[in-house]
């Protein structure tokens, strides 16, 4: 606990102090910090303070990067964020039918009706965690004619979004599952070792790459913010994912080179040259 954070290398000096306790003082590779510690200029004082210690650990350069279990959540909200009011109206109109036993029945009775072949279960999400968002608007829209027929059987009911709404919320789904797909590693009951994240971390990058020059202006429009975001993470974080993925011995520098030539096209070669030195 660091009691005033904004203090001059309060946050700094925590961390020192830290190491030293654990008796890792000089023997510190890389160490993954938030996002904030970046943005309000703690960073490269860190690097600095963390350096005199590591002098040997290739100059210093690897000491401190951007955290991939920052990195995730913050996308997804990005991406959740940019339907706020379309998300609002699904959470609401599931709160209508999840607590109200009436309504609840009515809604099963449609269902059946309509012969709809989903299994998935209606959840109420909880705002303060992405993935039940997530969660909630999958089973949503794999429900969406039954929301639509309910709509016209209860005159109480007028949240229902459009059939257009409901399209762009599963666009929207299909990519918020790339995310959640490949955050998936970070709880494992076994803790993951650094060459795991190489994989799933270039994934994302080309997956969002081909996301942006998709033609469909909503697809474009939805993923640009997050590579651009995302971006600055890869940049920081690419060439020791890519070290740590050469000592895996079945890969070494093909996967790199592989990965590389995809990702950065004609600067592959500098990008390869630079994890080989």
């Amino acid at each position: 606990m660091i009691p005033f954070l904004d203090a001059d290398n309060a946050f700094n000096q925590a961390v020192v102090a830290s190491l030293a306790d654990w008796n890792f003082e000089g023997k510190l590779f890389t160490l993954a910090v938030d996002q904030s510690v970046f943005n309000n200029n703690h960073g490269a004082n860190l690097r600095g303070l963390l350096s005199l210690k590591n002098p040997h650990m290739l100059g210093g350069q690897l000491l401190l990067k951007n955290c991939y279990a920052w990195v995730l959540p913050h996308l997804t909200q990005d991406a959740l964020g940019s339907m706020a009011r379309t998300i609002k109206k699904i959470c609401d109109s599931v709160k209508y039918v999840k607590t109200s036993e009436v309504h609840g029945e009515k809604f099963d009775e449609l269902k059946q009706q309509l012969k709809v072949p989903s299994n998935k279960v209606l959840l109420i999400d909880d705002a303060t965690k992405w993935d039940t968002t997530y969660k909630m608007l999958v089973a949503a829209c794999e429900l969406k004619e039954v929301f639509a027929c309910f709509d016209t059987s209860d005159p109480d009911y007028t949240l229902v979004p459009s059939m257009d709404e409901w399209k762009l919320v599963e666009i929207l789904c299909a990519y918020v599952k790339i995310l959640s797909n490949v955050a998936k590693v970070l709880t494992r009951p076994v803790y993951p070792t650094t060459n795991t994240f190489f994989h799933k971390v270039t994934k994302i990058q080309l997956d969002l790459t081909h996301a942006t020059m998709s033609q469909d202006p909503f697809v474009s429009g939805l993923t640009e913010p997050l590579k651009e975001k995302f971006d600055r993470f890869w940049k920081q974080s690419c060439v020791i994912l890519a070290i740590a993925v050469v000592m895996d011995p079945r890969f070494k520098m093909k996967l790199v080179e592989f990965s590389f030539t995809r990702i950065f096209g004609e600067e592959a070669e500098a990008w390869i040259r630079t994890v080989d030195e």
